[in-house]
């Protein structure tokens, strides 16, 4: 749940930068919050925990 909220807060922290390079550092980190959820998402559905269409 912490790595939803990070990568949403990331791109609206990144989106207020006044420099294009740290707007970028903002977003490469929302990027890594989003690959840490569809990780999530992949183990829960080995778990059976959600279903394949959930996915």
């Amino acid at each position: 749940m912490r790595a939803s909220y990070s990568a949403t807060a990331n791109i609206a922290e990144g989106w207020w930068s006044f420099h294009y390079k740290e707007n970028i550092k903002f977003l490469l980190n929302a990027r890594g919050s989003v690959a840490e959820i569809l990780e999530h998402a992949i183990e829960a559905r080995s778990w059976s925990y959600i279903t394949e269409e959930v996915l």
